[in-house]
């Protein structure tokens, strides 16, 4: 398990270092990873299922209009009550609807009944008799298509020879629908689908022969046509048994018809909308209109063709680019618009009939986004880490937390090597003679020495260094930028020698010291953390440093307390605020009362 989480820190510490390497490496993964979301079946259902609810709300509310529609004969209930034999010996009643088909003209038919493998002349003499006159009849007036399911063996289930003799092998299709993952009908001719022992499909081939050219593999339109609302079956033949042939032609005549079970629990079918006009809310539909829907797309618009996979794969590497997206009002405004946009525009493309899952891209936009923000956040925190080490101790409470919070998003704010104007403050200690306390008592009273510094200093918004033997120095206007740093030097300084007379005094009965100089010098500074190894110190470098360090030696000043010289460079800067200043050779010295 260690082994693991060292790994991890590595992985961690390589993201927060950065760099071109690692923006292209987590681009690629993030690329990878949106194309391979394809494959997974999980999340494949889900984006079915938004194009389920988008292909609802368009029949809805901006319905596609057929100009060839599909009529549905059902065989219901009602007709079941009416016919009193078992199906299977409805040979009579299919011959007397094909002889109302003769009547009627429709422009093609299709069977959605399977007819039997046997002869039932045993059970009822001449009941075959009866339904090949039908097929003899409807064959030279109207095209019929009969269905052809299949066994348990995947292969086209057997036919009576004497009716498949007398239709003809070219007017058998299958009745095989194909179903994805989901259970859910969608496509036409999907990849995948069973063998249906057949060139073509039973809507293909009614299609074919209303001379529509073959359109080729999509998704079933959906989008076409209202509720289909079936004719029953022995409405048809009782009009044709009453001599009615107007009104058959009024309703069949010159349009395609299909024919097939509408009962509540047989040959059931799951499609994204409801097509049942008396079960509006009802998904699951009869096969037969399942088939009427599919022959709707054939013979008007024709199937709602995918975007290619090259286009769907160039849109999630543009969703990635949100990797290379940092914080900012502009570019969170366009992501967050980009859920409300994606989805309005491939609806509108569904529309049009041009299918585009936007669930894949969106989810590669949000991963890249959050981990672009994942990754951010681990460079601030480290690089909050860095500056509560590095500046702990030497930096006021205040000084520290407006430096680390300032401006997070930086992540070099405080850190990187800059050339800053800034002001030093270095502070000596004077002493009498020879030091004759102990190590001990020498380091206490330094200690002292050096946390009244430390107070004055962070009190004025600057940052104390270590103790240097009887020298300090402190730097104002970095890490922290100062509006007025002379100034803010400067009341350090007067804040030290307000309260240096009580230390001051103890520092001379342990014989450490007796006075104290200060030197103030302002200047450009190069100001940063410097890579060395394993260590990163904060370091300032400059000529006003020294300068500092000189005026605060200077032999001319005072024999006893506290004296404070500053350079002529933060002289000027300071005479705005009413400060009286004498004048030396090459310093000032702050006349204190």
């Amino acid at each position: 398990m260690n082994w693991l989480l060292r790994f991890i820190d590595r992985i961690q510490l390589r993201l927060i270092q950065g760099g071109s390497l690692v923006n292209v490496l987590v681009f690629s993964c993030l690329c990878l990873f949106g194309l391979a979301l394809q494959s997974f079946a999980s999340f494949q259902a889900a984006e079915w299922k938004l194009y389920d609810r988008g292909v609802g709300l368009i029949r809805t509310f901006a319905p596609s209009t057929v100009a060839n529609d599909v009529i549905v004969v059902g065989i219901d209930e009602e007709s079941f009550r009416q016919f009193s034999e078992p199906f299977a010996l409805w040979h009579p009643h299919f011959a007397d609807l094909l002889q109302a088909f003769v009547l009627a003209k429709p422009s093609v038919v299709g069977m959605d009944i399977v007819l039997p493998d046997r002869s039932y002349d045993a059970v009822v003499p001449g009941i075959d008799r009866e339904l090949m006159r039908g097929l003899l009849q409807v064959r030279s007036e109207v095209p019929v298509f009969f269905a052809q399911t299949l066994d348990d063996t995947n292969r086209p289930r057997p036919i009576f020879a004497g009716f498949r003799a007398l239709i003809g092998e070219d007017r058998f299709a299958s009745a095989v629908l194909c179903l994805d993952e989901d259970s859910v009908l969608r496509r036409h001719h999907a990849d995948g689908c069973a063998d249906s022992g057949s060139s073509s499909a039973l809507a293909s081939k009614m299609a074919q022969a209303l001379g529509v050219s073959d359109r080729g593999l999509g998704l079933i339109d959906f989008r076409a046509g209202g509720m289909i609302e079936p004719i029953p079956m022995h409405r048809i033949i009782d009009l044709y048994k009453q001599g009615e042939h107007g009104k058959l032609r009024e309703l069949l005549g010159g349009k395609p018809v299909l024919v097939g079970l509408v009962l509540p629990l047989e040959d059931r079918l799951r499609v994204p909308v409801a097509l049942q006009a008396l079960e509006p809310e009802n998904r699951r539909v009869p096969g037969v209109m399942a088939h009427a829907q599919l022959l709707r797309t054939l013979i008007n618009h024709g199937p709602i063709q995918q975007v290619p996979f090259w286009i769907e794969g160039a849109l999630i590497a543009l969703a990635c680019l949100w990797w290379f997206a940092h914080h900012g009002f502009q570019k969170s405004l366009i992501y967050w618009s980009l859920f409300v946009l994606l989805p309005l525009f491939s609806l509108y493309l569904l529309w049009l009939g041009i299918l585009l899952m936007p669930a894949g891209i969106l989810l590669v936009a949000k991963t890249a986004y959050v981990t672009r923000q994942g990754v951010d956040w681990l460079r601030i925190e480290h690089h909050r880490k860095q500056l509560m080490e590095a500046f702990t101790g030497h930096l006021s409470k205040a000084a520290l937390q407006r430096l680390v919070h300032e401006q997070p998003a930086d992540t070099d704010v405080g850190l990187k090597t800059e050339q800053v104007h800034a002001v030093v403050l270095a502070c000596r200690l004077r002493a009498p003679g020879l030091l004759v306390s102990t190590p001990s008592v020498k380091l206490s009273g330094f200690s002292k020495y050096y946390e009244a510094i430390k107070i004055a200093v962070n009190k004025s918004g600057g940052m104390v260094d270590r103790l240097q033997d009887d020298e300090v120095l402190a730097w104002f206007g970095t890490p922290v930028k100062l509006d007025d740093p002379e100034r803010a030097a400067l009341e350090a300084a007067l804040f030290i020698r307000r309260e240096s007379h009580t230390w001051l005094q103890l520092l001379q009965q342990d014989c450490l010291a007796d006075c104290l100089q200060i030197g103030i010098a302002s200047g450009e500074l190069v100001a940063g953390r410097a890579a060395l190894g394993d260590a990163n110190p904060f370091v300032v470098i400059g000529p006003a440093i020294e300068q500092a360090r000189t005026l605060a030696r200077d032999s001319t000043a005072l024999s006893e307390g506290t004296s404070i010289r500053v350079c002529p460079q933060t002289a000027a800067a300071l005479k705005g605020h009413g400060m009286v200043l004498e004048t030396g050779s090459k310093s000032y010295q702050l006349i204190l009362n």
